[in-house]
């Protein structure tokens, strides 16, 4: 060798023993590299794995280089000595002869060749069996005649290394397996104790299907799973139940969004934290359970979203069955009460089992509103429950009926109330007290017929009692004869229009209401003012020339508008 004498065999021995000495395939690569470059005296070393996919080989380790693309560079199989080697499983050189046109392709070939300014290289193969692992190759800047005891050495290094890049290469692949078999553990731990936390929830929701039976039940079994706030509310936005921390409760844009949701849909939505479950019952939505969780609920919770729907859906049913239970005996009972007299013994008991007091006076109130019945009959029972009352739906009214003795104050009381939990217009009558249950039945018809004189005189709401009507009270009330007052005050005026097909009655009426203007009323009478005029004079024939004295006018006055009331 002209660079150096060969190395010894304690040279090559102690190369081996670096060599064996590398803990994994990083430092076993660089250590080879370094040993072949100092064994052969060459100006750069370097070691290449074949890249099948791209039908390429790349380096991996290098050593002496002076450029940047000696480093995971990639050469297609063929166009460089280190190609060759994988090709053929032999051997290969490049020696310095630069009028070789062949060898000159070669290099023009190989960027690794030009950018490092190689002008002789060789090369030798890491070999087990026929398969050949890696390129081993060394390279000089110089002119050089490659030695083949350099081949010999450098076939050595590389026969000692192979045992070694195959252990090292195994237990790469059994580390990978390893951890690979310790990420399948991890993510199979992960789903056992979702699932388990699932079954634990799921057993805790079915307790409360089956013991608990409330909807206040459902929603600490679901806070204690999802952490934060739990709240139901009925299609009419009214809470229902909730629990957990109330600075995380709902607001209006979700509430709304979410009643809008529930009308429409039949399973869960969740976007992030936030889920929305709809809850129906006889196929038809009744109620949404909110759920605003500590942490983004994961797609396995969901799951847990769906048993909440079914176990709030048997909660709803139940209470719907109840209630529809419940309403029918308080039906029943004011039938009784109301159309058939009934005051026997067990009266009380049976008033007592539907939540009414029954140990002392009691007011009787008519409720109506622009609500279906039903629906403002259990309303209103809700709202004169805790009051010790009870209310249901009677004939063409809702009847309320609860302990006290101010019919116009329980009126209110029950107004507020209602009007609170609904969120509509609600027109509360009262009468009473009455003591003897065979007062009741006059108690309820004078509170209708306070209602229906308010809704005569285009009152949606308020609450009043025949106190608060004024003379129309008076002459409504108990003891009073509206149809004499009426009769003997317009009762001509009402025969003649009668007999004639007039109606000098609403004429007469609309002038008073216009401040006895017969310009005012012409307007609203759709007629000129003289029609008006000679309608009066029409008017004071029948009803005699007197009829506008104060008195008298103010008696024809309510006369008009309690016929009005009465009419309606």
């Amino acid at each position: 060798m002209a660079a150096r004498d060969m190395p010894q065999a304690e040279e090559l021995l102690d190369a081996v023993l670096q060599l064996s000495l590398q803990e994994d395939l990083p430092s076993l690569f660089d250590a080879l590299v370094d040993r072949a470059r100092s064994l052969t005296g060459a100006d750069s070393a370097a070691l290449h794995l074949l890249d099948p996919e791209l039908s390429a080989t790349r380096v991996v380790a290098v050593t002496g280089a002076i450029s940047s693309l000696s480093t995971d560079v990639r050469v297609p199989v063929g166009e460089s000595p280190p190609g060759q080697i994988f090709l053929t499983g032999m051997p290969a050189s490049a020696p310095g002869d630069l009028e070789d046109t062949a060898i000159a392709n070669l290099w023009a070939s190989d960027p690794i060749i030009s950018a490092e300014q190689i002008v002789a290289s060789t090369g030798v193969p890491l070999r087990s069996g026929s398969e050949v692992l890696a390129a081993l190759s060394v390279a000089w800047r110089r002119p050089h005649q490659i030695d083949p005891d350099e081949i010999d050495v450098l076939n050595r290094l590389a026969a000692h290394a192979v045992p070694l890049l195959k252990a090292h290469t195994r237990a790469a692949a059994v580390a990978a397996d390893a951890a690979a078999v310790q990420t399948a553990f991890d993510q199979v731990s992960r789903e056992y104790a979702e699932l388990r936390r699932f079954h634990e929830a799921d057993e805790q929701l079915l307790e409360v299907a089956m013991d608990d039976l409330t909807l206040d039940g459902l929603t600490l079994a679901v806070v204690a799973f999802f952490g934060g706030c739990v709240a139901v509310f009925d299609l009419d936005q009214r809470q229902l139940a909730m629990a957990g921390r109330r600075a995380s409760m709902p607001g209006a844009a979700l509430l709304g969004q979410a009643v809008a949701y529930a009308r429409e849909h039949t399973m869960p939505q969740v976007d992030g934290a936030v889920a929305l479950v709809p809850v129906r019952a006889t196929d038809r939505p009744q109620a949404v359970l909110i759920v605003v969780a500590a942490q983004p609920i994961e797609a396995l919770d969901e799951r847990i979203l769906y048993r909440v729907s079914a176990v709030a859906t048997v909660l709803i049913t139940h209470d719907v069955y109840v209630n529809d239970v419940s309403e029918l005996g308080r039906m029943e009972f004011f039938s009784d009460v109301f159309d058939l007299g009934v005051d026997d013994l067990h009266l009380p008991r049976r008033a007592a089992s539907l939540g009414l007091d029954m140990r002392g006076p009691v007011c009787v109130a008519c409720v109506a509103s622009d609500l279906p019945r039903k629906r403002l009959a259990e309303i209103t029972h809700a709202a004169v429950h805790p009051l010790g009352g009870m209310a249901a739906a009677y004939h063409s009214t809702v009847v309320a009926v609860v302990p006290g003795k101010d019919a116009e104050q329980a009126a209110r009381e029950i107004h507020d109330c209602v009007a609170a939990r609904s969120n509509h217009p609600t027109l509360v009558a009262g009468a009473g007290p009455v003591g003897r249950v065979g007062d009741w039945g006059t108690a309820q018809q004078e509170a209708l017929k306070c209602l229906q004189a308010m809704q005569s005189l285009d009152r949606p709401d308020g609450a009043v009692s025949m106190s608060s009507l004024g003379f129309i009270g008076l002459v409504l009330g108990r003891g009073g004869d509206p149809q004499r007052f009426i009769d003997g005050s317009i009762g001509a005026l009402v025969d003649y229009d009668a007999r004639r097909s007039s109606d000098l009655e609403h004429t007469l009426l609309t002038f008073l209401d216009c401040g006895s203007s017969s310009v005012a009323a012409a307007q609203p009478l759709h007629v000129h003012v003289n029609t008006v005029k000679q309608r009066l004079e029409r008017i004071s024939a029948i009803l005699g020339p007197d009829w506008r004295e104060p008195q008298r006018l103010l008696e024809i006055h309510l006369a008009l508008r309690l016929r009005r009331v009465l009419d309606r």
